[in-house]
């Protein structure tokens, strides 16, 4: 226990760890061509518009992806501006469809 706290405590460790996870990233991994990732990019600024979009693209896009049934949609941006009511309630109504067709 003693060892493991000396190793904590002056970053032993860590580098050790960082030293590995370098390591490892030189050997290619194979894709896993199950993940698709959409992404937002300036061709898609260009197309659609200023950021942030209606919430009812954010919809589409849903209902879109739910056709090919995937396990997972997942969002990594927060919609922190006030968006229109309807708009909003797009939004909502198609997670909650993709959620319902899960059952």
């Amino acid at each position: 226990m003693l060892c493991l706290s000396l190793l904590l405590g002056n970053g032993s460790l860590l580098r050790w760890e960082r030293i590995v996870q370098d390591y490892s990233y030189r050997f290619p991994r194979p894709v896993d061509t199950r993940i698709v990732m959409v992404t937002v990019d300036d061709t898609s600024l260009e197309t659609l518009g200023q950021w942030p979009w209606p919430r009812s693209y954010h919809a589409e896009l849903i209902n879109r992806l739910s056709e090919g049934k995937p396990a997972v949609i997942a969002f990594d941006f927060l919609f922190t501006e006030n968006g229109d009511p309807e708009e909003d309630a797009l939004l909502v109504e198609a997670a909650k469809n993709r959620y319902d067709s899960e059952s």
